[in-house]
Parts: C-alpha cells; structure tokens; sequence
C-alpha cells in the first residue's frame, strides 16, 4: 500500500495553514479542483466528529481538512509539555480501544510515527519533540474506492 497518497498536499496545505494564521480570521475555507479546503487555527482548528482523539491537555495549533465527493483528509496539530513517551502510550492504547489496526509503528528517541487502519479510514499520529515541547501531528484520510 501507497503511504505517500495521504501526505501529497501535506507542504501546500501547511504552508497555507502558516499564510492563513496572518490573516484576521481564525478560519478560511477555499473551493478547487471538486475539493473544499478549509484552514483553521487554534482552538478553531479541532472540529468535532475528528476521528482520533485529541490528547487530554494538548493545545490544538492549526488544522487542515480537504473535502469531496469520494475523498476526504484532515490534519491537525496539537502542542504539549508531556514527553514523547507519554502521548505515543495513550495514542496506542485509544487507536486500539477505537478500534484502529496499527499497521505501522516508527520509534525513534525524539519521534514516534504510528500508522493505523479502521475501514476505508487510514491514520498516522506523529510525536515528536524534547525537554517540555512535544508535538502532535494527527492525520486521517478516506481515498476513493480503489484507490491505493
């Protein structure tokens, strides 16, 4: 299976994400190519109904979802003074308990990658950080039927 689908407008859609937080507004949303862009910053960016759980405590710094007919993703990013090993435990144990397959497990001393599976939903949950900075990159993404 592809892994790289999920991230193809990973650079555009944060280096918009970084252009909208100067903008006044806290949201923006945008049409192109049958896709509904929408870029969000703060607390604005967590969205109820977002398939993974947000860790207790994080602080949500920006979100990016694409939206269409058939496909669908959404970013969001979370900051918290836990360590790498804390918020990797928790996300391990709620991918499982939601009911998520871990397909992949990526650990490194200052970063963990998981990818996880759940019907036509795929998910990847990175941590990584030092001292008492942590970051939490969320990620879900539907692909059209077929699709790898």
């Amino acid at each position: 299976m592809n892994r790289i689908r999920p991230f193809k407008n990973l650079v555009p859609a944060f280096s918009c994400l970084l252009l909208c937080a100067c903008a006044n507004s806290s949201e923006v949303s945008f049409k192109s190519g049958g896709l509904t862009h929408t870029f969000a910053e703060g607390k604005d960016a967590t969205k109820e109904g977002f398939a993974l759980p947000v860790y207790p405590g994080a602080k949500p710094s920006g979100g990016v979802s694409t939206e269409g007919s058939a496909e669908a993703s959404s970013f969001l990013l979370l900051n918290s003074a836990d360590p790498v090993a804390k918020i990797s435990e928790f996300y391990q144990q709620a991918l499982k308990q939601g009911g998520w397959e871990i397909n992949q497990m990526q650990v490194l001393p200052t970063l963990i990658n998981i990818a996880a599976k759940k019907g036509e939903l795929e998910a990847s949950v990175m941590v990584s950080g030092e001292d008492k900075s942590t970051s939490i990159t969320l990620s879900v993404s539907r692909a059209p039927e077929g699709t790898p």
